[in-house]
């Protein structure tokens, strides 16, 4: 009996100290190939779209492979904790991970699910403007999708 309790004690001390551990709110745990967007449910494979969603206050990562996924995810599922949220997308010229906040968005773009938005890193607004772009923040992104894209 005394065996027992010496590892029942152990096992709740490691959930315990388990529980009191930070959530790593880094971007880039998103596995290409086998994770599914939170809205479509497809498997995400393209590496210039992909966004993750970091909650930290649930201890949650939401996937999606395609701005407007998720901009319908959020005014569909009235989730009105977005701004405490850490968002990530992937730069569609390098596919490495920035801050979709402070990214800088233009349109027309191939996109996994049609809405045609991609994000790059902010260094390269000038170089989309010399292209003829318009730049987009990203909540003017997400607005236009749910107001006229998400009907």
């Amino acid at each position: 009996m005394r065996r027992f309790s010496y590892w029942v004690a152990i096992l709740v001390a490691w959930f315990l100290l388990a529980g009191c551990q930070e959530m790593d709110t880094s971007a880039g745990k998103l596995r290409f190939d086998r994770d599914i967007c939170e809205r479509c449910k497809m498997i995400i494979s393209d590496r210039n779209h992909a966004l993750e969603v970091v909650y930290p206050k649930e201890r949650r990562r939401y996937y999606f492979d395609d701005v407007g996924c998720l901009a319908l995810w959020v005014r569909d599922n009235q989730i009105s904790w977005l701004p405490e949220a850490l968002i990530y997308v992937t730069d569609f010229s390098n596919g490495r991970w920035i801050e979709a906040r402070s990214a800088t968005w233009a349109e027309g773009y191939i996109t996994p699910m049609a809405f045609g938005y991609a994000a790059f890193a902010p260094e390269k607004k000038e170089m989309l403007e010399a292209q003829g772009k318009h730049i987009y923040q990203f909540s003017e992104v997400m607005e236009t999708i749910q107001k006229e894209k998400g009907r």
